[in-house]
This record gives C-alpha cells, structure tokens and sequence, in this order.
C-alpha cells in the first residue's frame, strides 16, 4: 500500500472522552498495521489525542465559530486522506459539511440518512450493538484482522504523588459524578457510601475525585480517617495520574470507567437499571464489574450491600 493509501481520518469530534478512550483499540490496531491515523478533536478530547503518540495527526475541530470550521476544513484537505470514518454524523451539524469538503477519497458512515454525503454506509443497530462493532467494521473494510487491540492509552501516566500513598494498603479511585445529575450520586447517598466504605474496608484507602464544581465533597469525607478529597481538574493529566496511584476504581457510569478499563485498572462500573448505555458503551476489558441501580432514571439508588459485595470482589483482582 502505498504513502497516499495509508492516510485515514477517524471523524470523531463530536464524541466525549470516553467515546476517545473506546476508539484508541481501533486507533492502535490501524497503527500497528502501518496505516497514517489522523482524528479530529474538540474540547472535551482535544488533550487527550494530542498527546497519543501513534496519531499521526490531529485537526482541531471547534464546537462553535466558523473561522475555526473553515481551518478544520483546511487542514483535513492537506491531509488528502484516503478514508474518512464518521462515527456520528447528524445532518443538522456543519459536520456534514465538513465531511463533503474533507477531501477525502471515500467516505464512510453509519447513518442511513446521509447516503448522499457516504460513498458507504456501514450498519450498526443501537438496540443491540456495543459501539466496537462500528470499529470492527471499519478495520474489516481496510482489510486488517480482528480482533482489536484493547483500548489503550497513547501516552506515559505517572502516578500522582498523594499523601496516601505512603501507606502500605490497597488505594481505591472512587467517583461518585455523572455528565448529568441524574447519573451522579446525591449528597446523601455520598455520605452513606462514604459510611459503608470506611467502616467495612479499614484496611483500604479511598480517594473521591472531584472537579471544582463539587469541591463541597471535600467537607463529605473531612471525618474520615481512609478517605481523601483528590481534585482532578486543575491540569488535564490530572485525572490519569491520580488513577494510575490506585489499584481499583469504583464509578458511575462516565468516562472514567474507560479510562481506568484501558490503564488495566480493576474496575466497579455503576449503570442505571436497563441503561441503554450499558448495551453500547460497556467497558472493554478482563477486569470489569458492573451492578446497576433500582432505578432507569436515577443512578444513586444503588443496593449499597450489593456494591460492598462487588468491590470486594473487584479488589480481589488485584
């Protein structure tokens, strides 16, 4: 295959983190098969595909502002790809503009509605589908065998230096914050984990991670003496290195589930009853557990006993 067969655009900057983290098994496998693997980024992955060392590029793509679509147009014409891959292209965005004058040779898509804008429409069925199956298409289509590579970081992660460290007992990443309330945990519910955590695990340390918005958690586990408040917000390195200090996590379903499944992290995933999200977006690894809440809706009405149960079970993978 020659230079200008190699180049591929992975069309992914209408995704979040944890959508990044699934794809970086696709990303990996490509590389490794000696294809030019670019991405398109926004804010919410931008950092964390700058610095994944197997891209051989990434284009910047604003959520808003047209000088900057038209430089993200720019750039991805430049590249003259070979394959351009979009994983969700909704027709109301100025995405779909951008794909038609990506330059790309072929296109390829997932959503029937934009044949006019695909040379191929790959299927993928939301009610049944987990979300490598589009990756898994993809490969096949450029002829490389499957199965994927594990989702894996591109880049080193030093473990944060945290004062709990110096302790010689297991240390567990817990976080208790959705995207959406709904999908995090209440103040009460925190307070009666927090409870159930230092009293059945006195041998572990905890860390809770937080974001400035909810700095109010550091006043939740000021009482206890095997959990601590780890804000993860400050530099975008934050968050890896502070998991990589632990030996297990425990989450709400977001994209930290991910991350910690590719850093090889034993992992408690917490989903609502019959999320829709547990059938798309379970995390990729050999060291998953996941419970879910009583509710659809609300994912803090969780069975506490049913979790002590589980994470003990998690810690024992490690």
């Amino acid at each position: 295959m020659d230079e200008q067969r190699n180049k591929l655009v992975l069309y992914s900057h209408d995704g979040k983190l944890g959508d990044a983290v699934v794809m970086t098994g696709l990303v990996d496998t490509l590389s490794r098969a000696g294809f030019a693997v670019f991405v398109t980024a926004s804010r919410g992955n931008l950092r964390f595909w700058q610095a994944d060392r197997r891209l051989a590029g990434v284009v910047e793509v604003p959520k808003t502002g047209l000088i900057g679509k038209l430089s993200a147009i720019r750039s991805l014409r430049r590249i003259r790809p070979d394959y351009l891959f979009s994983w969700d292209l909704h027709r109301s965005s100025t995405g779909t503009l951008m794909a038609r004058l990506s330059g790309a040779r072929h296109k390829v898509g997932f959503c029937p509605e934009a044949k006019d804008v695909f040379e191929s429409i790959l299927s993928f069925d939301p009610a049944c589908d987990h979300i490598t199956r589009k990756y898994e298409q993809a490969a096949a289509m450029l002829g490389v065998a499957t199965p994927l590579s594990a989702p894996s970081l591109g880049f080193p992660v030093v473990a944060r230096n945290l004062a709990v460290q110096a302790e010689p007992r297991k240390r567990v990443f817990v976080n208790f914050f959705g995207s959406v309330p709904d999908k995090s945990f209440t103040a009460e519910m925190i307070k009666a984990v927090l409870d159930r955590l230092a009293a059945d695990f006195q041998s572990c340390a905890f860390l809770v991670c937080y974001m400035q918005p909810q700095a109010w958690i550091a006043d939740c586990v000021a009482g206890f003496a095997n959990v601590e408040a780890v804000r993860t917000d400050a530099d975008w390195q934050d968050l890896y290195g502070a998991i990589q200090a632990c030996d297990a996590v425990m989450t709400v379903d977001t994209s930290i589930a991910h991350i910690a499944s590719a850093m090889g992290k034993p992992l408690l995933d917490i989903f609502c009853k019959d999320s829709q999200a547990r059938i798309n977006f379970y995390p990729v690894g050999d060291a998953v557990t996941v419970i879910e809440s009583s509710s659809p809706d609300v994912i803090s009405q969780i069975d506490i006993d049913q979790m002590i149960k589980s994470l003990r079970c998690v810690l024992a993978l490690n």
